[in-house]
This record gives structure tokens, C-alpha cells and sequence, in this order.
């Protein structure tokens, strides 16, 4: 598994379909309140821990989302 979510973190290469089967995206999120797994999200773990640091860098596409 992974602590973080990122794909980079997994021992070993997942196939694009597996990973299509295990990913999803932001437009098809419903969100941490609509979500059955919302409270243990990667995604919404990270958006919280961004929201409490004093810098966040990150990018223009990031930036404008949310």
C-alpha cells in the first residue's frame, strides 16, 4: 500500500487498467461529506494538512481549484 496515495510510493507498477479501476478524479470525486471513504481520503488528508501550513507551493492548476 501507501501512506500518501501517491502512485510513486507503490512497490511494484499497477497497470493502467488496474489503476483506472482504483483511481479516481477530481471530477468525479463527490467529496469528503458524500464520500463513504471521505474521512480517510489521501486527497483530503493533504487539502487539510495544505489549509494548516504556513507556504503551500504548488501550481497554477492546483491553485484554482476548490
Amino acid at each position: 500500500g501507501t501512506d500518501t496515495g501517491d502512485r510513486a510510493e507503490l512497490p511494484f507498477e499497477p497497470s493502467g487498467s488496474t489503476w483506472s479501476a482504483v483511481s479516481i478524479g477530481s471530477h468525479e470525486c463527490p467529496g469528503r461529506n458524500r464520500c463513504p471513504q471521505g474521512d480517510g481520503c489521501f486527497a483530503e488528508l493533504a487539502r487539510d494538512r495544505a489549509a494548516q501550513a504556513q507556504v503551500v507551493v504548488t501550481n497554477l492548476h492546483l491553485y484554482g481549484i476548490d
